[in-house]
């Protein structure tokens, strides 16, 4: 890493409607010349975290994304709406964690894979939480397929459970409770959890900004000239 970047360390989950909800923030901050983004999945509903979804927590579900829409304007389509009414729909957010890191293996592609993995959910209405979705999603921003299994399952299970384990560490030693977190990092080797660092991070706000990207802009820029 370049020492003159500003290391950004996001905490996110791939089936998360306030991640989604910061998406478009975390794009300007991916785009930024001066800072390196790097993504740590904190698995919400990865594994036995999963969940069949049932009529109360759907209502649930969409009441948050009304607020969240209202705040941010991002889109929650009538597919992804058709979707959450289907029967026997879980969600799970390992194997879409899976995929992510799968393309951050293949050509640095993570962050891209995260954006198109919610697209896929909250405006296509495709079923994030299954293999052959997120092979499709793959090859659909690019991804070699073949190249892509393979890594997919280098990650599959238990390296996985360890990315989550050590991001979920990560958040509860920066003081922070929730997705998404954003915060500002030192230094970490391959989404490693640095041992004596925790102290250095710094959360970023970034409720604050929703909604707002020009002002959003303006603060990576002061944050970055301050680096």
């Amino acid at each position: 890493m370049d020492n003159n970047m500003l290391k950004l360390i996001y905490i996110y989950d791939p089936l998360c409607g306030w991640c989604y909800g910061a998406e478009p923030l975390l794009e300007i901050a991916a785009q930024h010349s001066s800072i390196q983004l790097e993504l740590h999945a904190g698995g919400m509903l990865a594994n036995d975290r999963k969940l069949l979804i049932n009529d109360s927590f759907r209502q649930h579900i969409i009441k948050s994304d009304q607020r969240i829409a209202a705040i941010t304007g991002q889109p929650f389509t009538a597919a992804y709406r058709q979707m959450l009414s289907e029967n026997n729909l879980t969600f799970d957010s390992a194997p879409p964690i899976t995929a992510i890191l799968a393309a951050g293996k293949q050509s640095q592609q993570d962050f891209a894979m995260l954006k198109a993995i919610q697209h896929a959910h909250y405006v296509m209405g495709r079923r994030i939480s299954e293999n052959e979705v997120l092979f499709s999603i793959a090859t659909e921003i690019g991804l070699d397929k073949t190249q892509f299994i393979t890594n997919f399952n280098h990650f599959y299970g238990k390296p996985t459970q360890r990315h989550v384990d050590l991001s979920r560490d990560l958040l509860n030693r920066s003081g922070s409770s929730g997705f998404p977190t954003l915060l500002i990092g030192s230094s970490s080797t391959d989404h490693l959890i640095p041992s004596d660092q925790s102290g250095e991070l710094q959360p970023i706000a970034l409720a604050d900004f929703l909604g707002d990207h020009s002002r959003w802009k303006k603060y990576l820029d002061q944050l970055s000239d301050h680096q």
